[in-house]
């Protein structure tokens, strides 16, 4: 299963949409205000990961995630987004012991967001001297949520970036081939569900995508044929949509455009070749 109640980590549409549609090529509205174009990364589309292991102890279930379960994590991202002109590479990648961050709440019990998570925990830079705070590497921070239908958050690209955010994971849907981390890394290039509008505007924006209603609680737990926007039955695929993850495999290719172009207007960073398609 990808998530359950897409109210847990859905930052506010108004808070992102106007940015990201703006950078859209679908398209034509005036470009996002900045202070600044961010300087532009041409990495030949391989992006940095930063991975921050949240722990409570040094055992397994205490978040302590192997290094081989990460860079599985990152081989499964690299499958997931052929053709989109973007591969991953682990970085580097850091242990924190805190219980407080590991179970999502600060000292006082209150849980966090991505961006109060930035600020609270010491970064790879200040141990190593690698630079975590450029808008194009990703930061992953791995913790363990109280909540148990909590999967996973992706913060969303802004017009102007000044914080390090990035996606958070929790540690039990990373021991699993699951398809979040791929969900949330879209979110983090600025892609919405396939039912943030439901059925208005395509429910994303996008035309080669499925619009559907909020999936119920139920569908998004398996690969039963569900009724799209346009009254056809079909079966989730999209892994921006909601289900089970023998079915959720794939990107439409403006999907993949959307991303490239996000990443180069609002995080400063180009996208790779794109290799012909032979079949």
């Amino acid at each position: 299963m990808l998530y359950t109640s897409p109210l847990i980590y859905l930052t506010p549409l108004a808070a992102f949409l106007g940015p990201l549609i703006s950078a859209s090529p679908l398209n034509s509205r005036a470009e996002p205000p900045k202070a600044a174009d961010p300087p532009i990364v041409d990495n030949n589309g391989v992006i940095k990961v930063y991975w921050h292991v949240i722990t409570a102890n040094d055992t397994l279930e205490g978040g302590h995630l192997p290094l081989e379960t990460m860079r599985h994590q990152i081989e499964m991202l690299n499958r997931n987004y052929e053709g989109s002109g973007f591969s991953f590479v682990l970085h580097d990648h850091g242990y924190y012991q805190n219980k407080d961050w590991f179970h999502n709440n600060d000292p006082q019990g209150t849980l966090v967001d991505s961006l109060q998570r930035s600020q609270l925990i010491t970064p790879l830079e200040k141990e190593r001297g690698t630079n975590v705070k450029n808008p194009s590497d990703m930061n992953i921070w791995s913790i363990n949520d109280p909540n148990p239908n909590f999967g996973g958050e992706g913060a969303f690209p802004s017009a102007i970036i000044d914080e390090t955010v990035g996606i958070t994971m929790d540690v039990d849907y990373l021991q699993k081939d699951s398809p979040v981390l791929t969900h949330e890394v879209g979110h983090w290039m600025g892609l919405l569900h396939t039912f943030d509008m439901e059925c208005e505007n395509n429910g994303d924006f996008l035309s080669d995508t499925i619009a559907e209603r909020i999936p119920t609680e139920v569908q998004q737990k398996n690969c039963e044929p569900r009724i799209g926007c346009d009254g056809k039955s079909f079966v989730p695929t999209n892994f921006m949509s909601y289900g089970g993850t023998e079915c959720i495999s794939e990107f439409s290719e403006q999907q993949k455009s959307l991303m490239r172009t996000n990443m180069l207007k609002i995080r400063g960073f180009k996208a790779g070749p794109i290799a012909p398609n032979t079949a």
